[in-house]
């Protein structure tokens, strides 16, 4: 299934200094080559920030960056039969072979509308690994959607480069009559980094979903409801 969602993203154009995807991330290359996640043997999340959350946002608190990672490492499994079975580690320090995951505050960590964002990512790519670090826990996790996008588009080769991310508005969605089916459209939202959906019963009321447990990984398969 994820891998059929993530196809239709090579449908997407934008200028050639962006990561093609949905949305576009803007993301300059190095020239330095691709990093081969067929190569990916550990996914490490920095000890400082792993029971770390997202505290920012709505009422509902995301869960920790420890739990995205092991999201992040389902995920991949899914869209990447190549990649080798992936482990969960927490650490201090990136290595080869490793997709590293933290926390740091980044001055161009801003929405569209000139505001420090919780959801932003800065996304650092070599040929020997990739380092995601996030506004909070919550930008990592986009940064992680961001890469499995790529992943898709690529043969789960990633260009080398760096990009930093923020989402334009802090709401951002899909709405759907309620007539088309549910779980579909749940599948197609994680993977273009939506959080809320919207289901119209009438002219003039409105149904806003959340997850019981956590809105960021509702839409994801990593994490069930």
């Amino acid at each position: 299934m994820l891998t059929a969602v993530y196809a239709v993203l090579v449908l997407s154009t934008t200028c050639l200094a962006d990561w093609t995807g949905l949305p576009t991330v803007p993301f300059t290359a190095s020239g330095g080559g691709t990093f081969d996640l067929a190569q990916l043997n550990k996914i490490v999340v920095d000890t400082e920030y792993a029971d770390a959350k997202d505290t920012d946002g709505w009422t509902l608190i995301p869960p920790s960056l420890r739990a995205f990672a092991e999201t992040f490492a389902a995920d991949m499994a899914a869209i990447s039969p190549s990649v080798p079975a992936i482990s969960v580690e927490c650490g201090k320090h990136a290595a080869a072979g490793q997709v590293f995951l933290t926390v740091a505050n980044n001055s161009d960590f801003r929405d569209a509308a000139d505001r420090w964002t919780s959801e932003a990512y800065a996304i650092n790519v070599t040929s020997t690994g990739v380092v995601i670090t996030g506004a909070s826990p919550l930008g990592v996790w986009w940064g992680t959607r961001s890469l499995l996008q790529q992943a898709a588009l690529h043969d789960g080769r990633i260009e080398a480069g760096y990009g930093i991310d923020s989402p334009g508005w802090g709401t951002r969605g899909i709405f759907v009559s309620s007539l088309l089916l549910f779980e579909w459209v749940k599948m197609q939202m994680h993977p273009t980094k939506k959080k809320k959906q919207g289901r119209t019963y009438t002219d003039d009321q409105v149904f806003f979903l959340s997850s019981a447990r956590c809105w960021p990984t509702l839409l994801s398969p990593g994490i069930p409801d």
